[in-house]
């Protein structure tokens, strides 16, 4: 059976045999989708915005470069899941909410420049229902697909250390001026910003490239052909090939959190999954902070901190927490953390020991860094604040406003 998704993680081929070329938008909103059906040449909002391309699209929404047919400025467009949309409007996502937070909350602050801007909402009306839509500014491709243009998806050493302050700009403003979480940093989530957007969106689009994949046909779904729009994230000419001048911006806030009220327990994927959200010992602010140390050891050496590992007896997340105290600074849980988690007897014996997997014997990450020939004055700076983001007791990791100005990153 051919597969319908971009990742193993996401959900199942909707039909035996069929292949979806991106987003399965032959799953219903009662299948937890429902895509809004959209190809180039469409309008929008009762024909204020004209579809372009496809910029990307995940589990819960597609996204459009547009462009106003009133003012003629582009826009990036991201449009809800029918599914998406009726968690929305029941209080169980609350992308809108953050998203105006974001933009109006202290757009003076230094770190307000590196979250993605919000512009306005609209619902579109489609055979699964209302599509909630939100207007963004357009960006450039996320650092996932920037990490695709290097070798073994290594970035430069200057790059990693611009994106990581920014970063650290996004959530200082975040945290302590919106009182927002993330909750789902990654490399997807982070975008490129662009200057002077029009003037390179403009260059970009001379390019002639085909916009949608050959029609499909399957009866059993549709008596329609099944068209999909190819995605073509915005490629900026302009950057430098040691990152000298990347600029970024946090997007994608449709998994955020409120510090003072959480819309979910299990957050993360798996391998940037902080040990409290795992065993259940409740979390705050310093799971973005978890993440960031995660995807530095990521940006530096092209492949993750913690492995994907699982057998019969045990599952990932029991791994992970071995793995935890192979690679972490503290070599035990502390007894408090233990104390409180709601999933202990999950995961630990009475006698306080893991349950299902033992620790390895220590990783030096000074060893692992040096392995992927990093500048010998580099490895000591950049072990440091990684360890400072990834202690096992949240309590210990320093704030976004700390690490702003930890010795690793001074001069950038």
């Amino acid at each position: 059976m051919g597969s319908c998704f971009s990742s193993p993680s996401e959900a199942p081929a909707p039909r035996e045999g069929f292949i979806c070329d991106e987003e399965p938008n032959v799953l219903s909103a009662q299948k937890g989708f429902g895509y809004l059906p959209i190809v180039p040449d469409k309008t929008l909002c009762d024909g204020q915005f004209r579809v372009i391309r496809k910029l990307g699209w995940g589990g819960n929404s597609t996204v459009w470069l547009a462009r106003n047919t009133q003012s003629s400025q582009y826009a990036a467009i991201k449009v809800m899941t029918a599914h998406a949309t009726s968690l929305q409007k029941a209080g169980l996502l609350a992308e809108v909410a953050f998203l105006k937070c974001i933009e109006s909350t202290n757009p003076k602050h230094r770190g307000y420049q590196h979250c993605s801007r919000f512009l306005e909402t609209f619902f579109e009306t489609g055979v699964e229902g209302q599509h909630l839509c939100f207007v963004m500014e357009p960006l450039g491709m996320d650092l996932a697909a920037y990490r695709r243009s290097f070798p073994g998806s290594k970035l430069p050493l200057l790059a990693v250390k611009r994106l990581t302050k920014q970063t650290l700009l996004a959530l200082e403003y975040l945290h302590l001026e919106c009182e927002i979480i993330h909750s789902d940093l990654k490399p997807g989530n982070i975008l490129i910003s662009v200057e002077n957007v029009e003037d390179a969106l403009a260059a970009d689009l001379t390019q002639e490239e085909t916009n949608l994949y050959p029609a499909r046909h399957d009866e059993r779904i549709s008596d329609q052909p099944i068209i999909t729009a190819k995605s073509r994230p915005f490629v900026s000419k302009d950057l430098e090939d040691d990152g000298s001048n990347i600029v970024v911006k946090l997007g994608d806030f449709g998994h955020a959190n409120w510090t003072s009220k959480h819309l979910a327990n299990d957050i993360l994927p798996e391998l940037l999954r902080p040990p409290e959200v795992i065993l259940g010992c409740g979390w705050d602010t310093s799971v973005d902070i978890w993440s960031l140390g995660c995807l530095t050891f990521e940006y530096l050496t092209g492949v993750n901190l913690f492995i994907e590992e699982s057998s019969p007896n045990f599952t990932i997340l029991d791994s992970l927490l071995a793995q935890f105290l192979q690679l972490c600074p503290e070599t035990t849980y502390p007894p408090e953390m233990v104390a409180r988690a709601s999933r202990r007897k999950q995961y630990f014996t009475r006698s306080g020991q893991l349950r299902r997997v033992r620790p390895g014997p220590r990783t030096d990450l000074r060893d692992s860094l040096r392995d992927f020939n990093l500048p010998e004055e580099e490895i000591q700076p950049a072990v440091s604040f990684i360890y400072a983001c990834i202690q096992i007791n949240p309590a210990s990791r320093p704030q976004a406003r700390d690490l702003i100005n930890d010795p690793w990153l001074q001069g950038v």
